[in-house]
C-alpha cells in the first residue's frame, strides 16, 4: 500500500473468510506517518489496533483514508472485528 523511507505498509486479505488487515512496519528511529485507504472488506466497521499501540486513527472525511502513525522501530496491525 505504501513505502516511504523506513515505513512499509501492506495489506493481507483472506478470500475465504473475507478478513483483511493492514500491517505497518517502521524500521527507522523516528515516527512515520502515512495515509492508508481502508480495504473494502472493512466496510463501515470500527477499525482496531490489533497489535502494537499508537495514536488513535484519524479518518479523512473526504477520502475515507486513515492517517496512520507508527513510532520508530515499531509495528501496527489494523483490522476490524
Amino acid at each position: 500500500l505504501a513505502t516511504d523511507g523506513d515505513l512499509y505498509v501492506f495489506l493481507r486479505e483472506d478470500e475465504s473468510s473475507g478478513d483483511a488487515v493492514v500491517v505497518a512496519i517502521n524500521r527507522g528511529k523516528k515516527d512515520a506517518t502515512v495515509q492508508v485507504a481502508a480495504p473494502q472488506a472493512w466496510g463501515d466497521k470500527p477499525v482496531l489496533d490489533l497489535f502494537g499501540s499508537g495514536p488513535e486513527l484519524q479518518k479523512d472525511a473526504k477520502t475515507g483514508a486513515y492517517k496512520l502513525t507508527v513510532a520508530g522501530r515499531q509495528a501496527r496491525i489494523l483490522g476490524v472485528q
